[in-house]
This record gives C-alpha cells, sequence and structure tokens, in this order.
C-alpha cells in the first residue's frame, strides 16, 4: 500500500515551486509535449514536497484495525515483553506469571471494548449512507470468523432505533 507523506507538506512552498518551475518551461507549439512536459513538472514538485512512501506489512495490518490506538499497540508491546521475559526465565515464578496473566485479560478486554465502540461509531456515522451501512455490517459479520460483538452491536443499534 502506498500512500503520499504528507506529514511536512506545506501548501505555500508547493505553490511557489510549481509557479517558479512553470515559469521556467519552455513554450512549444506541439501541445501534446507541453502537456507531457507540464505533468512531468508537477509530478517532480509533488515528489518533492509529499513523496511517495510504502506501507510495510505490519502497518498495513494494523491500518487495518481502526480500533487499534497507539496505547492499546504500546500496551500489546508490554505484553508481549511480559511473555516472552516469563519464557526466558527457566524458573517458574507464579507470581510473574500472575501478572502477566492479569495484564493479558485487562489488554482482552480493553481491545473488545474498543472493537465495539469503533463498530457503534462507524454504524452512527453511516446512518445516512446505506453502503457504507452494509460495508460496516459485512465487517461485522467477517465470514471467515466468528464475531462475539456482532449480538452486542446490533442490540446497540436496535435500542437506539
Amino acid at each position: 500500500m502506498t500512500f503520499r507523506d504528507r506529514q511536512k507538506f506545506s501548501i505555500e512552498n508547493f505553490l511557489s515551486e510549481l509557479q517558479i518551475t512553470l515559469s521556467n518551461m519552455p513554450s512549444s507549439e506541439d501541445v501534446n509535449s507541453s502537456l507531457s512536459t507540464l505533468l512531468t513538472s508537477f509530478e517532480n514538485v509533488l515528489k518533492k514536497h509529499a513523496p511517495l512512501k510504502t506501507l510495510s506489512k505490519r502497518q498495513e495490518h494494523t491500518k487495518s484495525k481502526p480500533w487499534l490506538t497507539k496505547g492499546l499497540l504500546r500496551s500489546i508491546r508490554t505484553k508481549n515483553k511480559l511473555y516472552t521475559n516469563l519464557r526466558k526465565k527457566s524458573a517458574q515464578d507464579d507470581h510473574k506469571w500472575a501478572d502477566f496473566r492479569k495484564h493479558r485479560n485487562k489488554l482482552n478486554h480493553l481491545i473488545e471494548k474498543s472493537k465495539v465502540n469503533c463498530y457503534m461509531q462507524q454504524i452512527a456515522s453511516s446512518n445516512n449512507n446505506s453502503s457504507l451501512m452494509w460495508k460496516t455490517i459485512k465487517n461485522i459479520l467477517n465470514k471467515r470468523h466468528k464475531n462475539k460483538y456482532t449480538y452486542r452491536i446490533f442490540k446497540w443499534y436496535t435500542d437506539k432505533a
């Protein structure tokens, strides 16, 4: 997945450089060559100010889950570190396992709550757009995996209506 990186994009700088580039462009009688020169110049300036970036598989996977916030991702990393530290230790420390299980269970609860809230917001915001609503519903129903949130989300939606 590729996208334009607009973090440092400044419309003023972009337009001023584009204007300078276009003013230095040679004029030509041939419309096709003028158009290709114009498009090439525009693309070069655009690449400079908003370069194309490619997401890694991990970033793509994370973007496909809108309910995963930065806080949840940080908590997932903490849980994984706790688990790897437990696996490395030869001595089984019950206290550390209890801490890990407590963190894991709390994280799973927060992820579930975040998913439900995210789907509820998507349904609520797509009230007037049936296409978007059905896309959200298909995502919730997910034919490949059973979804335990379906009942709670549709119960909330029917209670609201």
